[in-house]
């Protein structure tokens, strides 16, 4: 083995400068090799690939070939026991997700301008209904404010309605205006609320798509460490 090793450094010594040019070519030949099928691929999904018969694997492919913008996405739940307040945290939220950057998208459909404006649009056909017959209900007393819009008209048009339809919920727009006044601030509302009143929990939901970042040793840990510097800073 020694003698075998001695030839093989003589013959290294001997042939030095072809020796030097083989490790050379050979170099060059990886490089040009890499750069024509090669690629860095900074991806642990692809880095590290689990069983192709996980169910969660095969779903999470089939998310990603159905919705390729949506990776590095997080979503942010907003809840509550009032639907307004909700919408309004909502609405806090994403402007300030969208003040502070560095997110390709922010999106919340509750507090979108169209799907607030077109809200019947996305109601289920059973609901839709009761929703309709309630407007039909209330329609009487909003044409009446419309012709009188008083204060006084309203309290003639209450006292009809209770003398008409003893024991019978009322209008929305009457019954929310004996409420604003008992409670010391008068306000109308023209329709009935979108929302079951039975409801006690509210969801509304944020999907924040942030941006993939290289430089950083865990992308998806700096999208949530800054989302929830920006929600400790709403709260």
């Amino acid at each position: 083995m020694r003698i075998g090793l001695a030839r093989l450094i003589r013959g290294a010594v001997t042939h030095a400068k072809m020796l030097l040019l083989v490790c050379v070519a050979l170099g060059m030949g990886g490089a040009g090799t890499f750069l024509l099928e090669g690629r860095l691929n900074s991806d642990l999904g692809q880095l590290i690939q689990p069983k192709g018969d996980q169910n969660w694997y095969q779903s999470n492919q089939a998310f990603q070939a159905a919705f390729p913008s949506y990776q590095q996405t997080a979503l942010v739940v907003v809840r509550g026991r009032d639907a307004f307040a909700v919408e309004t945290a909502t609405q806090l939220l994403k402007d300030a997700f969208d003040a502070r950057g560095g997110f390709d998208q922010v999106f919340a459909p509750a507090v979108e301008p169209f799907i607030k404006a077109h809200r019947l649009y996305f109601l289920e056909p059973a609901d839709l209904t009761k929703w309709l017959q309630g407007a039909e209900f209330n329609f009487g007393v909003l044409q009446r404010l419309s012709e009188q819009p008083t204060l006084a008209a309203t309290l003639l048009i209450i006292a009809d309605m209770l003398g008409v339809q003893s024991g019978q919920p009322l209008p929305i727009t009457l019954q929310h205006a004996i409420d604003g006044l008992l409670a010391g601030q008068p306000t109308a509302q023209a329709f009935y609320p979108l929302v079951s009143p039975e409801q006690t929990d509210f969801f509304n939901l944020i999907i924040v798509n942030g941006r993939q970042s290289l430089d950083e040793p865990l992308p998806n840990e700096q999208i949530v460490r800054t989302l929830r510097s920006i929600i400790d800073q709403q709260a």
